[in-house]
């Protein structure tokens, strides 16, 4: 659905969009809710919407560096940021509060994503890790490494027992999640892979990269099924359709 917010009133804070996570039931039913992450991370000022149904409560705050990756809860009610400052914090949605930060990783962490239990979260970093946070208590439960460079983007398979990765090195990685064994290593685009995302029955994945594609791979053999072509730009953002 169209959305237009290039004209609220957050100065600086819409120059560049950063990332956008919609909530999972109003997807497909009303605007009602958006996270997003933007250049400015200090500018308390709300947006407006002449609608009056679109309402910001800012969660940025407590951020000291811009927000790179914004993730919603499955139930809607909570959200995780990662940010320049090296971490990861944990949000009450619905009243802007800050419930605890998840620290660990040595540099930025440029992507975040809730497990569908909604129990723990993944993180990826410059740092050319990837983190598996149990997220109430903040703790660190693995750290999954393998990446020769900066992971740009994390995703949980369907069932929440594996995930993908994808990296300045120009790979996807595939991860059993409990055990933080890597299992596959896609291979096959000629530049970064800048977003990774599952099927929604879990067998198959797409990735995006700045060689211009978007690569479509059968999760378990590890096989390339197709290389969509077409954009004359880096691929930033994939997405399947429910």
């Amino acid at each position: 659905m169209p959305l237009r917010l290039d004209n609220a009133p957050i100065k600086g804070a819409l120059a560049q969009f950063l990332y956008i996570d919609w909530r999972h039931e109003d997807r497909e039913q009303e605007y009602a809710k958006l996270l997003d992450a933007c250049r400015s991370s200090t500018q308390p000022v709300p947006i407006t919407e002449t609608q009056q149904r679109f309402q910001a409560a800012v969660l940025s705050l407590g951020h000291s560096f811009w927000i790179r990756s914004v993730s919603w809860s499955p139930d809607g009610q909570r959200a995780l940021s990662g940010s320049g400052d090296n971490s990861v914090r944990f949000w009450k949605v619905s009243f802007g509060h800050c419930l605890s930060m998840l620290e660990g990783h040595s540099s930025s962490v440029l992507s975040v994503s809730w497990s569908p239990d909604g129990q723990r979260a993944l993180s990826g970093s410059d740092d050319k890790t990837v983190r598996l946070w149990e997220v109430e208590s903040g703790h660190c439960l693995r750290v999954l490494e393998g990446h020769s460079g900066s992971i740009t983007s994390v995703s949980w398979s369907p069932n929440g027992q594996r995930a993908l990765s994808g990296a300045f090195d120009d790979s996807v990685r595939l991860w059993e999640v409990d055990s933080g064994r890597c299992l596959r290593v896609l291979e096959g685009h000629s530049g970064i892979v800048l977003s990774v995302s599952w099927s929604p029955d879990g067998q198959r994945a797409l990735s995006g990269s700045g060689d211009n594609t978007v690569r479509l791979w059968e999760v378990n053999t590890g096989r390339c099924l197709r290389v969509l072509e077409g954009h004359t730009g880096s691929v930033l953002s994939v997405s399947w359709s429910p």
